[in-house]
């Protein structure tokens, strides 16, 4: 089970200063300690509604620095990022000791560009087949309830496993775990 927390958001009404950074990553790291007895890692989401954010890759090395022992995964969107930006996230994420990488679509920003055409199924398959899946897990997002008729890119991209949404029930798992 996996905590999922979001990075503090970087700009609101101005930019913020170094200080307000760092006092609101604190924040978000007294949380994961208070949550930690509870999970087996946390999950560090990527500009939920595309809304700019601390980097959920630096957030997560900060955790990881502190000596925290948890699995450590971030989100990693590809609607508004090119394959080059990507390869430097991949990069980050296993030099700063990260476990693993959620690639998702994301929410479409308020501002920016709109849609890069990259799909997340592909993007895994991509990294993978340059063997980055040697150094760093790579998931993909899967719904409680999935249509299995249209999944079949997802597995095919071999992902080291599938992050869900909220489960509601047992019956949810046991219907995913049968049906993969």
């Amino acid at each position: 089970i996996r905590y999922e927390i979001n990075p503090p958001r970087v700009i609101s009404d101005g930019v913020l200063s170094h200080k307000q950074v760092k006092g609101l990553l604190d924040k978000v790291e007294k949380r994961i300690i208070s949550t930690s007895k509870y999970c087996d890692g946390i999950h560090l989401t990527d500009s939920v509604l595309g809304v700019p954010r601390i980097s959920p890759i630096t957030t997560g090395a900060i955790i990881r620095n502190d000596g925290l022992k948890l699995d450590i995964t971030a989100s990693l969107r590809v609607r508004d990022r090119n394959i080059t930006v990507l390869t430097q996230s991949v990069y980050d994420a296993i030099l700063l000791g990260l476990d693993g990488l959620l690639i998702l679509k994301g929410d479409e920003p308020p501002k920016g560009p709109k849609d890069s055409k990259l799909i997340p199924s592909g993007v895994v398959k991509h990294f993978t087949e340059l063997g980055f899946d040697k150094n760093l897990d790579f998931f993909l997002s899967l719904p409680a309830e999935p249509d299995y008729d249209k999944i079949q890119k997802k597995i095919e991209s071999e992902p080291t496993g599938f992050i869900t949404n909220v489960i509601q029930s047992p019956e949810q798992v046991y219907n995913i775990v049968d049906k993969l």
